[in-house]
């Protein structure tokens, strides 16, 4: 594909996202990093606006305290190759694959309902118990109801893969110190990351998982360089 059908393809894909191969059209490295470069520039903007909106005079990133704790090494290594590699395998990857598809939003409804009750869990054993009843309720349904999870899986995958991008947008909230924002800011702070989870499903599903991650990577490279350069402020 030329860049300009790149472009007019991942337009295409926004309306009507698709987890099958049936359309699949590669994308070359160039137009990838190419399209994920005019995306980058726009999320800079975009964030800029919503910040002169929001009449938020300072935004504090917990890269700060984490650089002093851990050092430059360690932020560079959990930016760069930590963050690329887990976040895209636990929100990407699962996306061309039914049963991997249904585990993440499982997980996802029973942590939001175990964080409801505010039980007040320690964080380990809180991640046990969501992936133990994650685990057991996947092999219940993959055993009784495979087939019907499979049409709703192919039937309802725009909302399905949306809702996987609302996900991974959220988390990024908790970059930023929220006690110094309100918490009603909270999803407007996070389009940017909303609109580039969209382009790396976008990819994902184009190319493969390695695509995802080589431009999660570049994402979060860029700004790391310039954290470490001039400092969050």
């Amino acid at each position: 594909m030329s860049f300009l059908e790149t472009i007019l393809d991942f337009l295409s894909f926004l309306t009507a996202p698709r987890p099958d191969r049936s359309d699949r059209k590669h994308i070359s490295i160039v137009n990838m990093v190419s399209l994920f470069a005019l995306i980058f520039i726009s999320n800079i903007v975009l964030l800029g606006m919503i910040v002169q909106v929001l009449g938020i005079e300072q935004l504090d990133h917990k890269l700060d305290d984490v650089l002093l704790e851990k050092g430059q090494f360690f932020i560079i290594m959990a930016a760069v190759v930590g963050a690329p590699l887990m976040e895209e395998f636990l929100f990407r990857y699962p996306l061309r694959y039914h049963k991997a598809t249904f585990f993440l939003l499982s997980m996802s409804v029973i942590y939001i309902m175990i964080e409801s009750f505010n039980l007040n869990i320690h964080v380990m054993l809180n991640l046990i118990i969501v992936l133990f009843a994650t685990g057991l309720l996947t092999l219940v349904v993959m055993d009784r109801a495979q087939e019907w999870w499979k049409k709703v899986y192919v039937r309802q995958f725009p909302f399905i893969f949306y809702y996987i991008v609302a996900l991974f947008a959220f988390l990024h909230i908790y970059n930023f110190d929220v006690n110094t924002i309100n918490w009603y800011y909270a999803p407007l702070m996070v389009v940017p990351q909303f609109i580039l989870g969209i382009y790396l499903g976008y990819v994902r599903l184009r190319n493969n998982i390695w695509s995802s991650i080589l431009i999660h990577a570049i994402n979060n490279i860029i700004p790391m360089i310039l954290f470490l350069t001039f400092g969050s402020k």
